[in-house]
């Protein structure tokens, strides 16, 4: 007799007791868990439309909040066992999607995917199985099996010699992990992002943001959103708009986004200006602003100044590094600024003032994805900037875009290392 056969006639009556209450638990405990991640993409979409913008569903506001809606409302179902195959399958393939993107789109291997496969571990098994003698499944298909003259055993004593003790066994350690993630926690830091346009994309810095589990709190100050406090966020992003910086008359918030700019760069706190938001910075740190007489548009190469060797963000990117620009304007340096990038166009392409407080005059935010996206959505306009750029756009990409892409999202996560939560 092997120790299998000697170990599973002791526990099967307890395992036949208790294998249908420990697997609701584990569906209640999925369910809570899916409640939870569901509301909290309803009420901050911020890192969802970054997953399915980082995927290349476009617009993310609207496949985030589907996302959201199969999460929550999965999870209300699952508890009580109604419909538990068909959401534990569209569960799992949520799940398997955001463990794609974490493995493959951020490229954190395993580790960043792991929550995500834990879980779709946990909802596979449920389809396989669907609902138990608990669940409301259970309950509305038994007058149905009645009619159909069907009277199945308890699933214990289906067949000969069989013991529930291995299934049972693995409910409960499938259970045991699905509570690891309850016990681990690190702080979150708090991030602001200032939107100066209707159409924003967070881009590659948003891929940094989203891998570092921030909180993010989106403004859309061109709406008329209310800026943040200076106390309440550790660390301040204001991208890019139409308007120029000295565009008070159509803006008035700018001059005191700006001094909000500052106020958190003398704190000590990480900032980051792009295009606008560099010019924005520039302007709070006293330096004159040029307005309409430095275009560029499309991937142009970069180069690193020497001092950006010794740089926490700019070392991050070769000497030579691709990004996407798309401005008219540039500005002049503050007195207490470091410079750290130029190319032969457009000299001050980045600066440091302080310790954390950085302006980029090109997209680094902007991954092809995004690239596509305004060719998209402003096809005119990129006409009038660059004649016959759409045209070339797929060769452009295929050329300069993977390297943008690189360099980009170095950046972006070089900056997030900044953050003191």
């Amino acid at each position: 007799m092997n120790a299998r056969s000697r170990i599973d006639p002791a526990v099967a009556p307890i395992c036949a007791s208790t294998h249908e209450i420990v697997e609701t638990l584990l569906r209640v405990v999925a369910g809570a868990f899916f409640v939870i991640h569901g509301f909290g993409k309803i009420t901050d979409p911020f890192g969802s439309v970054q997953m399915v913008e980082g995927l290349g569903f476009y617009p993310g506001v609207f496949w985030s909040p589907l996302l959201a809606a199969t999460e929550f409302s999965g999870g209300i179902l699952f508890p009580i066992g109604l419909f538990a195959r068909p959401v534990a399958i569209a569960a799992t393939i949520v799940l398997l999607v955001a463990s794609y993107f974490h493995w493959v789109t951020l490229d954190q291997g395993f580790s960043g995917a792991e929550k995500a496969l834990l879980w779709a571990a946990v909802t596979v098994y449920f389809a396989s199985r669907s609902g138990n003698a608990h669940s409301v499944d259970a309950r509305l298909k038994k007058p149905f099996d009645k009619r159909r003259g069907i009277n199945l055993p308890p699933p214990c004593r289906r067949r000969r010699g069989y013991s529930p003790a291995p299934s049972c066994s693995c409910t409960c350690a499938v259970l045991f992990l699905a509570f690891l993630p309850v016990f681990h926690s690190e702080p979150q830091m708090r991030v602001a992002i200032i939107e100066n346009s209707r159409i924003t994309h967070a881009g590659q810095v948003g891929v940094a943001l989203t891998e570092a589990r921030a909180e993010v709190t989106v403004i859309r100050a061109y709406s008329g959103e209310a800026l943040p406090g200076p106390g309440d966020h550790d660390a301040l992003v204001v991208f890019g708009g139409e308007q120029n910086a000295l565009d008070d008359d159509r803006h008035p918030y700018l001059p005191c986004l700006a001094n909000l700019m500052h106020t958190y760069g003398e704190a000590g706190k990480p900032v980051l200006g792009i295009c606008l938001g560099s010019q924005l910075l520039a302007r709070a740190y006293g330096a004159q602003n040029r307005i309409g007489i430095a275009p560029e548009f499309g991937w142009r190469a970069i180069e690193r100044t020497k001092a950006a060797e010794s740089d926490p963000v700019l070392s991050a990117v070769p000497e030579q590094f691709w990004s996407f620009q798309w401005h008219d304007d540039t500005f002049d340096l503050p007195a207490s600024a470091v410079h750290l990038a130029e190319n032969a166009d457009v000299r001050h392409q980045a600066f440091r003032v302080g310790r954390a407080a950085y302006g980029f005059q090109f997209h680094f935010e902007a991954s092809r994805a995004v690239v596509a996206n305004w060719s998209r959505e402003f096809p005119d306009m990129i006409e009038r900037k660059e004649p016959g750029w759409l045209t070339r756009h797929p060769e452009l990409a295929e050329r300069h875009g993977a390297l943008s892409d690189e360099a980009g999202l170095a950046l972006a996560r070089a900056w997030v290392r900044l953050i003191n939560p």
